[in-house]
């Protein structure tokens, strides 16, 4: 995941966050991990 931009993972992170799934957010978290 080193490819993956802190910008882009604060995007993604944000996009879920409005999406508002707690299982996505885990799901992004531990993928980032």
């Amino acid at each position: 995941m080193k490819s993956m931009s802190t910008h882009t993972m604060e995007a993604q992170m944000q996009e879920v966050l409005e999406k508002g799934t707690h299982a996505d957010a885990l799901a992004l978290y531990k993928q980032f991990k």
